[in-house]
């Protein structure tokens, strides 16, 4: 990895962005992919802030190590001179003032209508960007976007350890395509189980709030899943499930039999830190032809990396049964004040 010491001024007469991304995996790849499709479209050259993960909201993620160098062969990618066009940081890098921003006011009319490429080429301009790029130019489509993303990632070699893993799982799995089950919980119920307190004190936050939204969107009761999985078992479908809360996995095994679906873990089981375990399990993800699930992110953005179709389990969901679900399994049944409860429920009403 790099570090802010970089001379960057060495990139010439041609633009620079520098893009600080700081949550987890999937959104920073997806920032990343964005960012470096629109630098290239215009010969720029791309510095990728990959910094360590935050604790994030009520530590709900722990600290651990979440280096691009555990992702990809940087290495190997430097040597064929992937440094002229993408370099990462392995932090934080300080604003100049001298620095713009595509956001800024004096490129709004672009937003809708689409940046012009020569307002860029071979022009010295720095960018600080402080989530992705999510512009694009005239005549681009999300189709033609979504192509260039997908070429970019395979040009990404993959860490020896993550390349060795994968050809063993494609090994067990063996050359029928098979159906992810993915089953989005973990942060989500971990950050509620933090924010108890102050919920049962009659405080409802911004943060908790959005976060029910996201519980609305993300997670669903695990019996929702199952007429999806019924009727892939019933096609000879194979399944394998993936999911930030394990222990779900007994639901399937208890409803569908114990040999009918395969655990991602057990496919990844060499690799020992959780951003390379993220790391095989999007790309399992990504590779399947079809996924069960909900608007994870996670899943999702795999999903559109592999363009495979998403079954989302919530669009036909019952909402009072829903609303039974968040109660019982998201708020873990606790004894809240009624006005905590009702802003709460409106919230998840209004998603």
């Amino acid at each position: 990895m790099l570090t802010t010491s970089l001379p960057l001024s060495a990139a010439g007469e041609r633009p620079l962005f520098i893009v600080r991304r700081g949550d987890r995996l999937s959104a920073r790849l997806k920032s990343l992919l964005l960012s470096w499709r629109f630098s290239n479209e215009v010969g720029g050259q791309l510095v990728f802030c990959w910094f360590p993960r935050d604790r994030s909201l009520y530590g709900a993620l722990p600290p651990e190590p979440y280096s691009a160098g555990l992702v990809w062969n940087l290495p190997l990618f430097y040597h064929e001179r992937g440094f002229s066009e993408l370099i990462f940081l392995d932090d934080e890098y300080r604003r100049n003032d001298t620095y713009q921003s595509l956001n800024d006011p004096i490129y709004e009319e672009f937003h809708k209508t689409g940046f012009k490429r020569e307002n860029f080429i071979g022009k010295r301009l720095t960018f600080l960007e402080n989530d992705h790029i999510r512009h694009q130019f005239e005549g681009e489509t999300e189709d033609s976007i979504m192509a260039q993303m997908r070429q970019l990632n395979d040009r990404l070699p993959l860490h020896p350890t993550i390349l060795s893993t994968m050809a063993r799982a494609q090994e067990e799995l063996g050359d029928e395509p098979y159906v992810a089950l993915h089953v989005r919980r973990g942060d989500i119920l971990d950050l509620f189980k933090k924010a108890l307190p102050e919920l049962e004190s009659g405080v409802t936050s911004d943060v908790v709030l959005k976060y029910v939204r996201a519980a609305a969107g993300y997670t669903a009761p695990l019996g929702w899943y199952d007429p999806h999985v019924e009727e892939a078992i019933k096609a000879g479908e194979r399944i394998v499930f993936f999911s930030d809360t394990p222990e779900t996995f007994g639901h399937f095994e208890e409803v569908h039999g114990k040999r009918k679906i395969i655990r991602a873990s057990t496919l990844t089981r060499s690799l020992r830190t959780p951003i390379q375990q993220a790391m095989a399990e999007f790309l399992l993800i990504k590779n399947a032809k079809r996924i069960i699930g909900t608007k994870s992110s996670f899943a999702g953005f795999a999903a559109r990396l592999g363009d495979a179709p998403v079954v989302n389990v919530i669009s036909k969901g019952n909402p009072k049964e829903f609303e039974k679900y968040f109660v019982e399994e998201v708020l873990q049944g606790a004894t809240l004040p009624t006005e905590v409860t009702g802003r709460l429920l409106e919230q998840l009403r209004t998603r």
